[in-house]
Order: C-alpha cells, then structure tokens, then sequence
C-alpha cells in the first residue's frame, strides 16, 4: 500500500504538466513541436505486454499505454483521455479529449478539428484553407490573397493589390480593380468591361464584342467579321471581310465601295453615282498621265493624213473614217472617266470640242483643196 501510495503523487504531476504543455502550445503555435516533443517523451514503463500477433502493449508510470504494432504503427493512449498516433510513413495523429484533433503529414502540411467542428488545413506552401461549421469556406494564401465562399454559392475573393472580386449566388462575376476598371463576367459568358475614362467594352458568348468610347463613338465587331462604326456625328461605316465598305452619313447620303474599287454613291432624291476606279486597275490611281508630246502628235497627224489618202485612193474613205469615229468615241470615253475621277469634267468636255471642231475644220479645208468637199460630205451624212 505505501508504495502505491508514492506512485500516484507523480502520476496525478505528470498529467497536470502534460496537459499544461499542451494548452501552452495551442495558444502558442507551437503545437507540432510540443506533438514532437510529446512523442519523443517517454516515461518509465512499468509493465510489458505483448500480444499473439506481435504488438506490444507498454504500461507506464503516468497512467498512459502504448501499443507498437508489427507494422510499425504506434498508438499511445494518455492519461488525459487523448491518443497520439503514429503511423509508420511518418504522418502523426493527436486526438484530444475534447475531440480536438491534429494530423501532421511528413510533407509539413497540418490538418487541424477543433471542437466546434471546423476544418483547418495548412499546406506545406503555407497555404490555410479552413472549412466552418456553418459550411463557409476561407482560403489565405502566402501572398496575402484571400476567398471566401459561402454556403449560398456567393464568393469574395481579395488581392494583395487591392483588386475585389465577388460573385452573386446567380453565378455573375464583379471584380473592381484599384484604377478604378471594372470587369463583369456573366454565368451565360458575357463579359463587361468598363475603364474610368468612360469606356465601355462588351463580348458576347457568339463572339459579338461592342466597344463605346467616351466621345460617343460605337464598334460593333460581328462573328461573320463584319465591323459597324458609329461616329459622334452619326455617320455609320460598315466595313466587310471580303474589303467592301457601305457609309451612311447622317442626311441619308450612302457610299458604297465594293472590293474592285466601283464607288456607287446614292443620295435621299435617288440620284445614282457610280464611279469606276482609273483605267489599269486601282494600281493605276493617281499616276499621272503626260500628254503626247508636239514631235509624236505630228507623227500622228502624218499617219492619219496618209491613210486617208490611201482610204480615198481605194475607195475605203468610208471604213477609215468609221475606225476613226470609233478610235475618237473610245479616246473621248476615257478622257471623260478620268475627268469624272478627277472633279475635271468639264474642262475635259471643253478641250475634247475644240479638238474635234479643229480636226473637222481642217478635213474640210483639205477635202475643199482637193476638189472632194461633196463626196466627204454625203459620206459624212451616211
């Protein structure tokens, strides 16, 4: 009996420190460490069992047992109620009595129950994610960035630069950020985003994006590659994918040019203008064209006298003047294409009489010299 009675002072010592260690430590932090020292901690062992299948049970001074099991795996029962566990990859489990529980992985991650019934999860990059017993979830990462979510599906999320982002329980997506920007992303994939300076962007889910600039200036952006521009003063350009581009100005006047150059402008009384790009393609647009110099115009005229003579000789006076009306109906056209192209139509029309009252002025003096003015005229006539 009286040794009995010296054994129980130490007892009853040991579990009043152990269990002072222990609270020490959980206001601390300290608790892996005190685990740590607590598993290393062994107190006189007073009895040895050892079981058929191997393990080994030891009973100790302080009133706690341990079981070493053949796989290695150690369970230690304390005398306050508690268990630690020690599992044979190195993973330590420390079960309290007031159902606090406290799992160390080798790795360095934590996972920690509190009595309330709260989950508490430290990875080894120092991420904590922590899990109440209401069901809200709390995340805290190593640079400072926070999320939280909440039973009713609504998530606040903040960074260290001071951006916040929540999310209502329908799914939709506001985060502000500390210029001042705002970005809106909706469950059905819409995106809003909106800059201080007034900006607006917007992108649909079929690729549709519209952009609103401060000025009051619109860009719709289609899928098919159309791009419709709203200017402040209300003039619309369309612009295709294929190069084609269709403008509406605000009193009713449209242009449209298609993708070889043909500009066709129609304005509110219906009248139509349709202009074609210069001869040669757009390629030829703005070169300048030098007119015949006097040596080749002499040339020329001596070319055109001596086959009219020819044409007069033979009898095909008639045919020549025909290829020549043509030749000079071909050269008028072009002449007023270029004019038209250029806001000169009028001077072109002036220049293209003078030379044609000149040409016939001077046939009729040669047809008078040479006795032929009757035949040239009834021919003239047909």
């Amino acid at each position: 009996m009286l040794r009995a009675e010296r054994k129980e002072e130490p007892v009853e010592s040991l579990r009043a420190e152990a269990k002072r260690k222990l609270v020490d430590a959980m206001n601390t932090g300290k608790l892996e460490d005190s685990l740590k020292k607590a598993v290393k901690a062994t107190p006189e062992v007073v009895q040895t069992t050892t079981l058929p299948d191997g393990t080994v049970i030891e009973g100790r001074v302080d009133g706690s047992k341990v079981a070493v099991m053949p796989d290695k795996t150690k369970v230690e029962m304390l005398a306050d109620g508690g268990k630690i566990t020690s599992l044979p990859d190195g993973t330590i489990i420390h079960s309290h009595a007031d159902k606090t529980k406290v799992t160390l992985f080798p790795d360095g991650s934590k996972k920690e129950t509190p009595a309330d019934g709260s989950k508490i999860t430290t990875l080894k990059d120092g991420t904590v994610k922590k899990t109440l017993p209401d069901g809200t979830k709390l995340t805290t990462w190593p640079n400072g960035a926070t999320k939280e979510t909440r039973p009713d599906g609504t998530k606040t999320t903040k960074m260290p630069d001071g951006t916040v982002a929540e999310t209502d329980a329908e799914g939709t997506e506001i985060t502000r950020r500390p210029d001042g920007s705002r970005v809106t992303l909706r469950k059905d994939g819409t995106k809003l985003t909106e800059l201080q300076d007034g900006t607006r962007m917007e992108s649909k889910a079929d690729g549709t994006k519209f952009t609103v600039y401060n000025d009051g200036t619109k860009v719709e952006t289609r899928p098919d590659g159309v791009k419709i521009t709203t200017h402040k003063d209300g003039t619309i350009t369309e612009t295709r994918k294929d190069g084609s581009k269709l403008t509406t100005w605000a009193d009713g006047v449209t242009k449209e040019t298609s993708v070889d150059g043909i500009k066709t402008t129609i304005r509110p009384d219906g009248t139509k203008t349709v202009t074609k790009p210069p001869a040669g393609g757009a390629a030829m647009a703005g070169l300048k064209v030098l007119p015949p110099q006097p040596a080749k115009v002499e040339s020329l005229r001596a070319e055109a006298k001596g086959k009219i003579d020819d044409a007069m000789n033979t009898g095909k006076l008639e045919d020549a003047l025909k290829k020549f009306v043509e030749s000079l109906r071909a050269e008028a056209k072009g002449k007023i294409v270029d004019a038209m192209n250029t806001g000169k139509l009028e001077d072109a029309l002036k220049k293209a009489v003078e030379s044609l009252r000149a040409e016939a002025k001077g046939k009729i003096v040669d047809a008078m010299n040479t006795g032929k003015l009757e035949d040239a005229l009834k021919k003239a006539v047909r």
